[in-house]
């Protein structure tokens, strides 16, 4: 299996490392700054590719990169000005799981392929923001409900 993960440094990383740490997965993390995923980019399983999410060429970049193989799954977080070009590229692939990851301001948008988003805001007991961690385990949850 191959993962795609876009945007996957901070408030992410711990839901990245938990990706490429499964034995069956092969995963492309998709950024700009390769130093954000510090040691992850050296794991034998993992391939970087730069990428900027505001930049068209970025999508097409990856698409001609992607080998042909299987992509089980596309983790992702942009902000949503950008979900067209997103929608785009997630229309030129045959993902088995497709995430979403999105922020409590992100906009309304009907992408053409089915969507897991996962919705962020504050925490349900707390008057507070949900940290990093818990953004991660959040996200982590629901990719272990489906697999």
């Amino acid at each position: 299996m191959t993962t795609v993960i876009i945007g996957g440094s901070g408030m992410l990383l711990k839901a990245t490392e938990w990706m490429i740490e499964k034995e069956d997965t092969s995963v492309i993390l998709c950024s700009r700054n390769p130093n954000k995923y510090g040691h992850l980019i050296v794991e034998k399983n993992v391939c970087f590719h730069y990428f900027d999410f505001q930049d068209p060429k970025s999508y097409e970049a990856l698409k001609n990169s992607i080998n042909l193989n299987y992509i089980s799954t596309l983790l992702v977080w942009v902000h949503s000005p950008y979900y067209e070009m997103l929608n785009d590229f997630m229309n030129q692939f045959d993902f088995k799981n497709i995430y979403l990851v999105q922020g409590s301001t992100s906009r309304t948008f009907s992408f053409d392929k089915q969507v897991q988003i996962i919705k962020l805001g504050k925490h349900p007991y707390e008057n507070r923001w949900l940290t990093q961690e818990e953004i991660s385990d959040l996200v982590i949850n629901v990719i272990r409900h489906d697999y």
